[in-house]
């Protein structure tokens, strides 16, 4: 697999008409929730739901190397849309399992790795 699409942390999938265009062709969803996913903050939210569009479309989504303090229930029920769920740190993961998602904890630092928040991923062979 390659990934075909990225979109930044801040930037608004929802007006993206090429959001559903990729996902009608991924084999997989990577959202990055990194630093975003705090505080019921408005740009966490958008990550989580990007899972769910692509939970709904049938594509496998993961939502990795995320960190997560003090959100709602409305917020941890949305990590059920994710097919894997991998915290950034131990005190993030323990949080996501104290809300009931099974959160592991990266064995590697990702951040200076993965400069995007979400992409999409199709088999090579695809045009």
């Amino acid at each position: 697999m390659r990934a075909t699409h990225f979109w930044p942390a801040h930037a608004d999938w929802r007006n993206d008409s090429g959001f559903d265009a990729a996902l009608g062709s991924a084999r997989l969803a990577i959202i990055n929730g990194e630093g975003t996913i705090h505080h019921d903050r408005p740009a966490g939210r958008r990550l989580l739901e990007a899972g769910m569009k692509a939970h709904a479309a049938g594509v496998p989504v993961a939502l990795i190397n995320t960190g997560w303090e003090a959100n709602d229930i409305q917020l941890a029920e949305m990590l059920t849309w994710f097919n894997l769920v991998a915290a950034r740190d131990s005190r993030s993961a323990r949080q996501m399992r104290a809300a009931g998602a099974e959160a592991y904890r990266r064995a590697a630092e990702m951040k200076s790795l993965i400069r995007f928040s979400a992409c999409i991923c199709r088999d090579h062979a695809e045009p």
